[in-house]
């Protein structure tokens, strides 16, 4: 794996920088020039002439300092053995892997500007095969409250709502007639993702509020995957542009409210759907 390491740059480590002697203030600098240039015409000196100044350094972004912070607070909690990037990926918002005792970890820029709890979480996903439900639910939320605010680059992403087995467009209307009263404006299309890739987690749904789109994983394209379990992601995602994100009196924002778990038990078979995820769960992961 191919990895920028930029918790140890010059940048950041002290005894790394080399730093150059701060410049007295621009008024200072003007009252030094004009004392030195009437001492050399009353002298034999030549004048002196004025030197370009010197290219500014460059700034460090948001990002460089989010992976710098997060790979210095990994380390705190897993040890000095963790090297951090963050990355663009929009399929894939978190995944480690391990060689030769070296833990490499990719997380989405969207992870740049985490509070230390969510990092907590991460640290915790990335060094167990099993994390548990309030690790894996914290993450979930932060992608989720963040995810409209993730950029999209180049042109307009196709929308291919018709996969091999299931046609998310004919699930998606017949939802939209049967719960919403036609409401839902967002479409709906395949995400992509690789495949025969070693899993923890998989969201099998997302909306994009500034795209007004949701994207349903190509793991549900399946023949064993059945239609009412697919519709059951698909109403998830569509309960979101419905429900936008609600912020609590402490000032918390959630995507997945009380009002929004009421809303989503009224899908028919909201308990099959479940029961079947469970079962079934494993065999998704192997997509």
């Amino acid at each position: 794996m191919q990895q920028l390491d930029l918790g140890i740059c010059a940048t950041t480590h002290p005894r790394c920088a080399n730093r150059a002697p701060t410049p007295p203030p621009p008024a200072q600098q003007l009252a030094l020039f004009e004392q030195a240039s009437s001492t050399s015409l009353e002298g034999s000196n030549p004048p002196l002439k004025t030197l370009p100044s010197p290219p500014p350094l460059p700034m460090e972004s948001p990002i460089t300092r989010g992976q710098a912070r997060i790979e210095q607070l990994l380390r705190q909690l897993l040890g000095p053995r963790v090297m951090v990037q963050l990355t663009q990926n929009r399929s894939t918002m978190i995944s480690y892997s391990v060689k030769r005792g070296v833990r490499y970890v990719r997380l989405h820029a969207l992870f740049a500007q985490a509070p230390d709890h969510i990092l907590g979480a991460v640290a915790r996903f990335v060094s167990t095969k099993q994390p548990d439900p309030k690790t894996v639910w914290l993450i979930d939320q932060w992608i989720e409250i963040h995810r409209p605010y993730v950029k999209r680059q180049g042109r307009k992403p196709r929308v291919l709502p018709k996969g091999e087995v299931h046609d998310l467009q004919d699930i998606f209307d017949g939802l939209n007639q049967q719960y919403f009263s036609g409401r839902v404006q967002s479409r709906i299309t395949w995400s992509t993702a690789a495949r025969k890739q070693k899993r923890m987690s998989i969201r099998m749904g997302s909306y994009s509020e500034h795209e007004q789109l949701i994207r349903i994983h190509p793991a549900l394209d399946q023949t064993f995957v059945p239609e009412f379990f697919v519709a059951s992601v698909v109403f998830h995602e569509m309960l979101h542009e419905l429900h936008g994100v609600a912020e609590t009196a402490d000032g918390t924002r959630r995507v997945h409210t009380p009002a929004f778990r009421q809303d989503e038990a009224r899908f028919e078979a909201y308990a099959k759907a479940r029961a079947w995820e469970a079962k079934h769960l494993r065999r998704l992961l192997r997509y």
